[in-house]
């Protein structure tokens, strides 16, 4: 009787463990949510707005050349809309000379737009401005559970936080996540044909059609040193 009432008593704090690792929700499979769901990524759009030193009647000096050409080929890569060019009014015509320098850079015309001088155009500069968009992932650094401690099987809030913002800023155009470039005229079928042949070790390549001189593998007799 002695024993069974030491074995009880010995074996009640691990009863009470048990009970209390039944009692907390153990989460599974069912419960996952990858990082991809719970730092989904966004496109938002973002006014891009700059402003060069210019003359009226002078010709841009090389860093303003250079200036245009950078915020040409950003708004050709990454801009959406037009793009638009102010002056204040004591540099008539500024507006006008910028934007010609926009298309000479690659930027259509029909896509720039002159806009009449606002409060906040300065004498002596020329403002650029346009619609930039850009690709964004909720803010990291969730640090609200301990993680040396998990009764719950649950990955920690912050887990995949990085990787994200690493995805978000390494994409070549936002605007492709909002609507896809159409699909070009490679024929897919072939594609994956050569793909399936990579996969499986096999030449990717097209079978060359060789003629009877190809096929006979003679060498041939130039540079023996003689007849």
């Amino acid at each position: 009787m002695r024993k069974v009432t030491r074995l009880l008593q010995a074996s009640a704090p691990m009863s009470a463990l048990v009970l209390i690792a039944c009692a907390h929700p153990v989460a599974g499979p069912e419960d996952a949510v990858s990082p991809q769901q719970r730092f989904a990524i966004s496109v938002e759009p973002q006014m891009q707005t700059y402003r060069l030193p210019y003359e009226s009647g002078a010709d841009p000096d090389p860093v303003v050349e250079r200036e245009l050409n950078g915020i040409g080929r950003d708004y050709l890569e990454n801009g959406a809309g037009t793009i638009a060019v102010s002056a204040a009014p004591e540099n008539a015509g500024a507006a006008e000379r910028i934007a010609g320098e926009l298309s000479v850079f690659g930027v259509p015309r029909n896509r720039i737009m002159v806009v009449p001088p606002g409060v906040a155009d300065i004498p002596g500069t020329v403002a650029i401005g346009y619609i930039r968009y850009r690709a964004v992932s909720p803010a990291c650094g969730d640090w609200s559970e301990n993680l040396a401690v998990s009764y719950d099987n649950r990955p920690s809030p912050n887990l995949g936080c990085a990787t994200e913002h690493n995805i978000a800023a390494e994409i070549s155009d936002p605007r492709d996540l909002a609507t896809p470039e159409p699909q070009g005229t490679e024929d897919a079928e072939r594609r994956l044909a050569i793909l399936g042949k990579y996969q499986q070790g096999d030449n990717t390549g097209a079978k060359r059609s060789l003629g009877p001189a190809e096929q006979s593998g003679s060498v041939s007799a130039i540079g023996k040193g003689g007849m």
